[in-house]
């Protein structure tokens, strides 16, 4: 709420309030007290009233007082456009929206805790978008009051260029062979170049973050327990591996986010943010 609509709040205490107010606090003075001349008494009147605004506004969800800047689909959409061209110029990936890419959804999410699994991590009301083309699919989710993302996944269909790392065959219960075939196309993800260092500085900038730390990350249903990454690690060596689990100065205190990705039959996944795949 701005400062000037509390002001206006406060001066458009009606008369009979304050009345009522003053027969309140008469009742509090000790037997015999001295009473004060009225200007004085509706002076003091107005200060406990205004004190009791304040706790009300203070009693309230911070969400509530928050003016959004996302307020319909149409705004989120055109945000989530933007927001993924932002993190290709901070190059955190290097995915583009097709020209023919299609909405496949836009929801408006309430606050929620992730709970224990992700260290109680606060979820914001939020938007999340899904845009959907030949060569990439993205499912977003943007936080209404900032307008950045939260969460952003992009899956990279594999095509006829990309390199056939292996190849399943999998029986099925009705005689059928089911084919797996695993790609390596992380690049049309995310540059070969890139290190973990210079990938956690860009978040921390789009962000607007003070800074990072690199943490080991333990997951109990993979048995993972590994070492914080090196800074100059490559990005892309990551995949198929333990996430990546970064603590930002300025997020939530004790909570991390998460950099993954992943390979699945004709297609890799990425995901950065408060959300990992797995576990």
């Amino acid at each position: 709420m701005k400062e000037e609509k509390l002001m206006d709040a406060m001066n458009d205490i009606r008369d009979e309030y304050l009345e009522s107010a003053g027969k309140f606090l008469g009742q509090m003075e000790p037997e015999g007290g001295e009473k004060k001349p009225g200007g004085r008494r509706r002076g003091w009147v107005k200060i406990v009233l205004i004190a009791a605004v304040i706790a009300s506004l203070l009693s309230l969800p911070a969400y509530a007082l928050t003016e959004y800047l996302l307020n319909s689909p149409e705004q989120a959409l055109k945000q989530a456009m933007a927001e993924i061209e932002r993190l290709n110029e901070l190059g955190i990936i290097q995915a583009e929206l097709e020209p023919d890419a299609e909405v496949t959804r836009i929801d408006k999410l309430p606050e929620a805790e992730l709970g224990e699994s992700y260290f109680h991590r606060i979820l914001y009301p939020r938007y999340q978008v899904g845009i959907s083309g030949e060569k990439y699919t993205f499912i977003t989710q943007l936080n209404m009051a900032t307008g950045k993302f939260q969460l952003i996944h992009v899956n990279a269909h594999a095509g006829e260029d990309d390199e056939l790392i292996y190849r399943e065959e999998l029986s099925q219960p009705d005689g059928n062979i089911q084919i797996l075939e695993y790609y390596d196309n992380t690049d049309d993800l995310v540059s070969p170049e890139l290190t973990v260092g210079e990938l956690c500085a860009a978040l921390a900038e789009y962000w607007g973050f003070e800074g990072y730390t690199l943490s080991g990350t333990e997951n109990k249903d993979y048995n993972w327990d590994t070492d914080a990454p090196d800074e100059d690690s490559l990005v892309r060596d990551i995949c198929d591996g333990p996430y990546i689990t970064v603590y930002f100065e300025g997020d939530q205190e004790g909570v991390p986010m998460y950099i993954e990705i992943y390979r699945f039959s004709g297609y890799t996944s990425m995901s950065i943010g408060t959300n990992h795949a797995v576990g």
